[in-house]
């Protein structure tokens, strides 16, 4: 069934749902975010204020037709975090389609 999804969609069409989405959140600081599709394979990275707010992107793009898989590089701000501990971030390489939320 994968198959027939990943068909229906091409990467370019799967990054600019993403970021028609992502905007409609109504969150302005979704529009640091960096979305590269390769494959269906979606990777989200860029700076956020909260874990609240990474949290809502990553679960948001999840929700979007066509992604495969989820890469999550989102960064939350050590100023905005005072001393916590609990930053970090997957890394995957080789993924194109890059874009900017904020552009489609």
């Amino acid at each position: 069934m994968t198959s027939s999804i990943r068909a229906e969609y091409s990467d370019e069409e799967i990054r600019r749902r993403i970021s028609t989405f992502l905007s409609s959140r109504h969150f302005s600081v979704f529009r640091n975010l960096n979305v590269e599709v390769d494959q269906g394979i979606v990777h989200v990275s860029g700076e956020l204020d909260s874990f609240y707010s990474k949290q809502v992107a990553l679960n948001s793009v999840q929700r979007v037709a066509g992604v495969m898989d989820l890469v999550d590089e989102i960064v939350v701000d050590d100023v905005a975090m005072e001393g916590s501990e609990l930053q970090g971030a997957s890394v995957v390489s080789g993924l194109s389609s890059i874009g900017h939320v904020g552009s489609n």
